[in-house]
């Protein structure tokens, strides 16, 4: 819609030929309905801070689903809209580039949250509706302090805060209640009660790289000899178990929509990332998690936001200074996948014969002391002692650790 009521058809056109050509190779589409963009013309009515341009994103959801609703089975109405609210209004990086303008952020959050409830009620309506699933995705993530003891004080207090921004248990307590609660620096909250209750949502996604890891410099740091990755995080693969486990509070099927590593040199740390990843997901499957797909990010290296091409996520290679654009390699590091990818399917079938009770039905310690072994598996097989083990597991839930009013 690049004005207001116009449809630009040449764009419809273009998508129909996407979806056919996800039909002709037998893939499935999943539909992402906001995915940090949105018209010149929006913006300008005040975006996502006002409650009443809700109206015209709905508006504008109604009409995808009118032109492609039957091409998809999954639709989620948002990607990240907590990252796009940190993004834009407190970290300055997405535009309109705006500063430690937390009230704000908070504000853009919460309509979009009332946009994604508007939008699930509007699709579920139409012809079709009822056929398809409708979620949303969030990036589940979240800091922890390197270390332990009085020194980190100041580090923990940092993390926690960070957490609370970041708004993990806010998009979880809006799902799963229609409330709305989310804390604004040093000591305000946003609150809002929808007074339809608690708003749809079939499917979750999740889209998890790692947690943070926070020095005394309050800089990205990491535990053990491995460092931290292009992106600033740590390689650690049971922190999506960990996302697994958070996520299952709603109760509906997960997707791992976003998981992956940038590199600039093609080496075999991909290979090692994709297995460790790949690994944790048969894990929460055979733990009794309803986790339905993994979804690498990404197919072929890409505009990466504000980091333009300069992270490397692709399995496959990407220059744009190579002046043609259907060239493409694939990378040495990401060939392992296509061996996992070929076994999942017959793997998962074993697993889910096999599968251990719905973890629905286990406690929270129960399912606190799994994530627990099975952080402490992966830093043993990377060389940690037994008392460097024990510093490095978290006394509280990391994902929602400071959120508690």
């Amino acid at each position: 819609m690049p004005s207001k009521g116009h449809i630009d058809q040449a764009a419809v056109k273009r998508y129909h030929q996407m979806f056919d050509c996800i039909d002709k190779h037998n893939m499935e589409a999943n539909v992402t309905l906001h995915w940090f963009v949105h018209p010149r013309w929006f913006d300008e009515l005040g975006g996502w801070r006002r409650s009443e341009n809700v109206r015209y994103y709905v508006q504008w959801a109604e009409l995808a689903f009118k032109l492609w609703g039957s091409r998809s089975k999954l639709w989620a109405t948002f990607n990240e809209p907590g990252v796009f609210a940190m993004c834009s209004y407190v970290a300055a990086n997405h535009p309109p580039g705006m500063l430690m303008q937390f009230k704000d952020a908070g504000m853009v959050l919460l309509h979009m949250l009332r946009a994604h409830a508007a939008a699930y009620r509007v699709i579920k309506q139409m012809p079709g509706g009822k056929d398809v699933m409708v979620g949303l995705v969030h990036n589940v993530f979240w800091t922890e302090p390197k270390g332990t003891g009085i020194m980190y004080a100041h580090v923990r207090a940092a993390c926690r805060a960070g957490n609370r921004v970041w708004g993990n248990e806010t998009v979880m307590r809006y799902l799963k209640e229609g409330v709305f609660h989310h804390w604004l620096p040093p000591c305000r909250h946003l609150h809002w009660r929808d007074p339809l209750g608690k708003p749809g949502c079939d499917w979750f996604g999740i889209n998890h790289y790692a947690r943070g890891i926070v020095g005394l410099n309050l800089q990205p740091s990491s535990r053990g000899p491995r460092g931290v990755t292009e992106m600033g995080y740590p390689m650690y693969p049971p922190s999506l178990f960990r996302a697994i486990h958070w996520a299952s509070k709603l109760g509906v099927p997960m997707y791992i929509t976003e998981n992956g590593t940038p590199l600039t040199e093609d080496t075999s740390e991909r290979s090692e990332w994709i297995t460790g990843y790949l690994e944790q997901v048969e894990k929460a499957v055979e733990e009794g998690y309803d986790v339905r797909g993994f979804m690498y990010w990404t197919l072929v290296d890409n505009f990466e936001w504000a980091f333009a091409y300069e992270l490397k996520f692709g399995l496959y290679e990407f220059n744009p200074e190579w002046g043609d654009t259907s060239k493409r390699r694939l990378k040495e590091g990401s060939k392992v996948i296509k061996k996992h990818y070929a076994e999942l399917p017959d793997k998962l079938g074993r697993l889910l014969a096999n599968q251990k009770r719905s973890a629905n039905s286990k406690s929270e310690t129960e399912k606190e002391s799994e994530d627990d072994r099975q952080e402490a598996k992966f830093l043993r097989e990377e060389g940690f002692s037994k008392d460097e083990i024990e510093d490095a597991l978290p006394d509280e839930d990391p994902v929602t650790a400071g959120t508690e009013d």
